[in-house]
């Protein structure tokens, strides 16, 4: 889906060469929203080993003894939190739907709740479905249940897979969510990304938003970042795509670069 307002990333500016003027647009109270994978580390064949490179994280620790900085993944809350390591984070997984606080307190969207009993059911349908079926991996998560097809075999093991996972989600009314290597199936309820900043910016009782994230399912908190008067960068190397950004950073290791130059300026 084209979102209204998208532009070419060829032609969306690059954020480091622009720092001072993204500092002075967040204000006094900026606050930062990262994603994981794509962002902060880079991406891998198989998301059990992406690891998040020291020197990033030695940046967003800086980063956290000035400003509220929350993660924001498709991951699990608990799994991106053992993946970045820092106390004094807010980590928001599934998309959102779970958020955990660094107080020990948590949030969980109260619709998608609703909807555990389907994914457990979808979870047995599909495990079972699809367990002899080599280089496909079915992963539940709190609130989604992901369909990995990396590593099938045949375009007909991904094509069974796919078939698969429609059916179930038909069955349990869960929403397919798919890329070019995961099917994931979701609670159909209207809350992403965007809605968890929104919930989070009034957690902490106002601020800027600053969102970094690298997949075409960030749009939403990009077009939240910007509709809160914050500013959002898109992590994208190649150019073949469209993205409502305000910015640009080529890679994870440009995130690193911006995050300690941001931490100069505030």
């Amino acid at each position: 889906m084209v979102r209204p307002g998208a532009t070419d990333v060829k032609y969306i500016p690059r954020a480091l060469e622009r720092i001072d003027k993204i500092r002075e647009k967040l204000g006094e109270r900026p606050a930062l929203f990262l994603d994981f994978d794509g962002t902060l580390a880079p991406l891998a064949d198989n998301p059990s080993r992406v690891r998040m490179p020291q020197s990033t994280r030695t940046a967003l620790r800086a980063l956290v003894q000035k400003i509220p900085v929350a993660v924001v993944s498709g991951r699990s809350a608990i799994d991106v939190r053992d993946m970045v390591g820092l106390s004094g984070v807010i980590y928001s997984g599934s998309h959102g739907q779970e958020i955990n606080f660094p107080d020990n307190t948590r949030f969980e969207y109260p619709e998608s709740v609703e909807h555990v009993g389907a994914l457990d059911k979808a979870d047995r349908l599909l495990t079972e479905e699809l367990e002899d079926l080599e280089g496909v991996r079915v992963e539940r998560k709190p609130f989604a249940l992901a369909v990995y097809t990396r590593f099938a075999q045949t375009d007909e093991a991904r094509d069974i897979a796919r078939k698969a996972a429609e059916s179930v989600g038909g069955s349990t009314g869960l929403r397919i969510q798919s890329t070019t290597d995961v099917l994931e199936l979701r609670p159909p309820v209207d809350w992403d990304k965007g809605k968890a900043i929104t919930y989070l910016l009034g957690f902490l009782k106002g601020g800027t938003p600053l969102f970094i994230a690298d997949d075409d399912a960030d749009e939403d908190g990009f077009v939240e970042a910007r509709r809160r008067g914050g500013v959002s960068i898109v992590v994208e190397k190649s150019n073949d795509r469209l993205s409502t950004a305000d910015y640009r950073l080529m890679d994870t290791y440009e995130t690193t670069s911006f995050l300690n130059r941001f931490n100069q300026v505030l």
